[in-house]
């Protein structure tokens, strides 16, 4: 029985296939929303990177045999992570959309002071933007998006292969014009909302000039909330509708920029 003999262009070329298929999939992971998030620790993503790059294995066409420490695996590595990020980045701006939606919402109904601590961003931002970004999370999940960028990530391997090359100007241009979605998204969420909380606030004007002796701080700012809140209500069913929408868009952009 002759003993297994590996010689160095086959160790490299298994490397490669591992290695940057891992980088395009890892830096996918470190900017998608929720599969990304803050409160998710390192070694989570880490361990779902390989899993998910060990089941894309037999999907992937041949790699290059060149060694990931040279000049031109390097770039490869650099490819690799710019692809991940991209299609990270077109997911994210739907959640930044319905960020933008309940800050916006948040200011009107006067509740710029109530802040928490956004878990996937880390910064502080009104109540309602918080409430906006938990429920998109949750309708993310529940519509299946995680499987679906998922299934996205492992189709990219077909339309750009490792060490093709790569996104092309055009598919760039593409991400720059979905870029706008995230004004034109919370603007359909929030619109509503906002024009309701103006009129209560011109209602509140006019009292007040009717009315002078009245305390507008101690009626307009119980007012505006009760206004806010039950303006709100009505503006889920708009923004669940908005979020699916905006959610359909992003994957067929993602495949528009592989392509």
């Amino acid at each position: 029985m002759q003993p297994i003999t590996l010689t160095i262009p086959e160790i490299t070329a298994w490397l490669g296939s591992f290695f940057w298929p891992f980088v395009r999939i890892a830096a996918m992971f470190s900017i998608a929303p929720v599969i990304g998030g803050r409160q998710i620790p390192a070694q989570i993503k880490i361990a779902a990177a390989i899993l998910v790059t060990l089941s894309v294995l037999p999907l992937q066409q041949a790699v290059p045999e060149v060694a990931p420490w040279s000049a031109i695996g390097v770039y490869i590595t650099a490819q690799q992570m710019l692809i991940g990020l991209v299609m990270g980045f077109i997911l994210t701006l739907v959640f930044a959309a319905m960020n933008i939606a309940g800050h916006s919402i948040g200011m009107s109904m006067g509740l710029g002071f109530s802040l928490a601590v956004d878990p996937n961003n880390g910064v502080q931002v009104p109540i309602i933007s918080q409430f906006f970004s938990i429920t998109a999370t949750l309708l993310f999940l529940s519509l299946n998006g995680h499987l679906a960028l998922i299934s996205t990530m492992a189709s990219s391997f077909e339309y750009l292969p490792v060490a093709s090359e790569g996104i092309r100007p055009d598919g760039l241009w593409q991400l720059i014009k979905f870029s706008s979605i995230m004004f034109a998204g919370a603007l359909s969420v929030a619109l509503p909302a906002i024009i309701a909380l103006l009129m209560a606030n011109l209602v509140m004007g006019v009292m007040t000039r009717s009315a002078p002796q009245m305390n507008i701080f101690s009626i307009g700012f119980p007012m505006t909330m009760m206004a806010g809140f039950t303006v709100l209500i009505f503006t889920l069913p708009n923004m669940l509708s908005v979020f699916e929408r905006l959610m359909d868009e992003s994957f067929l952009v993602m495949l528009e920029v592989l392509k």
